[in-house]
Formats: C-alpha cells, sequence, structure tokens
C-alpha cells in the first residue's frame, strides 16, 4: 500500500505538470484520482462477480475467509 501511495503522488504531480491540468489544482487532481480509482474497482468487481463490492468490504472478496476462524 505505501507504494500505491507513492505512485499516486508521481502521477499527480506528473499531471500537475500538465499546461491544462495546472489549472485544477493538485489536490482537485488527487481527489479525481481517487475517484476514478474506486469507481474503476467497483465496476471491476461488479462486471465479474456480478454484485456490489466496494473495495473496502473484504468479505465480499473472500467469502471463504469468513469460515477460516471456525
Amino acid at each position: 500500500m505505501p507504494v500505491a501511495g507513492l505512485g499516486l503522488e508521481e502521477i499527480s504531480i506528473s499531471l500537475g505538470s500538465k499546461p491544462l491540468l495546472n489549472k485544477i489544482g493538485l489536490r482537485n487532481i488527487k481527489i479525481l484520482l481517487y475517484i476514478v480509482n474506486i469507481s474503476a474497482s467497483i465496476l471491476y468487481v461488479y462486471t465479474n462477480l456480478g454484485r456490489f463490492s466496494p473495495p473496502w468490504e473484504i468479505y465480499l472478496f473472500a467469502p471463504s475467509s469468513l469460515k477460516a476462524g471456525l
């Protein structure tokens, strides 16, 4: 996860240096990247599993992990 955060920082700085996106601001670019990332993740899971599963709902990704402690 820390590497993903560094990657997001590098991508947002790179996009922020572009003339057109420079007007938006670095903070807004980061917010936009987060929204796109979460939306793409939810859409990917919905198309492959056929159900709504946000990235923070880990048990829908691995239902077998619910029975691991039994």
